[in-house]
């Protein structure tokens, strides 16, 4: 809602790649619906329950639609699954964003700032908002507590035999790789890794950015690439 303030509430502020930082799942139901195109039968398990939840509908009321209507439904289903449809016009949301663009005296807006300061960072304000929100994930060290080992001592003589060294262990090897940045080994990745990704889930634009290992990591060891304080170790 911060990020649509901002903005002047325009909705193309909300761009794939924020949507899939915060909220994977909706964006790659809403990818999937504009990949399937308005040929394509709407009537899924995936696409019943986000059509029921938000936009209170089944999907058998959109069999029949032409280009244009299903890419207006896919901005319905952004603006619904995020938004929840009008609570931008209630009056305390209304209240909020009018003090939060309240005017200077030389007419300059909080709003405008946001957008001035983090253009420099090369990101826009949603990188802004990224690095303020998700603070506590900036550094691999966060998932420090989170992490449980439990390796026998064969175990890790044969990790140690198989990499020719006596000092790496279990910990070490997933610790070294949660602080290093980009694809260990690119060649493999594109032929055995990128082939099988549904870049609707995982956006890899981001591949080259310092988290996005320790965001992989955590979705797929929790099924989520936020991190929850409340959650438990990761063994």
């Amino acid at each position: 809602m911060l990020l649509f303030i901002i903005y002047d509430f325009d909705l193309n502020c909300l761009t794939p790649s924020f949507v899939g930082e915060w909220f994977p799942s909706i964006r790659t139901v809403i990818l999937d619906w504009l990949d399937m195109g308005p040929e394509g039968n709407p009537c899924t398990p995936a696409f019943d329950g986000f059509l029921a939840t938000y936009l209170n509908i089944r999907p058998q009321a959109y069999l029949r639609r032409d280009a244009i209507t299903h890419n207006n439904i896919a901005v319905e289903m952004l603006f619904k699954s995020l938004l929840g449809g009008n609570i931008h016009r209630s009056p305390e949301w209304v209240a909020f964003a009018e003090g939060f663009n309240m005017h200077c005296r030389n007419g300059f807006t909080l709003s405008k700032a946001i957008r001035g300061i983090s253009g420099g960072m090369g990101g826009g304000p949603e990188l802004l908002l990224s690095y303020l929100v998700t603070s506590h994930i900036q550094e691999p060290s966060a998932l420090r507590d989170l992490l449980h080992f439990e390796c026998s001592s064969r175990s890790t003589q044969s990790l140690q035999s198989a990499l020719g060294t006596s000092t790496i262990t279990h910990q070490s090897l997933i610790q070294d790789f949660l602080e290093g940045q980009g694809l260990p080994n690119p060649t493999l990745f594109d032929e055995l890794v990128r082939p099988n990704i549904n870049t609707n889930i995982i956006d890899l634009s981001t591949l080259h950015t310092p988290m996005f290992r320790c965001k992989m990591f955590l979705f797929a060891s929790t099924g989520s690439p936020l991190l929850d304080a409340s959650m438990d170790k990761i063994e």
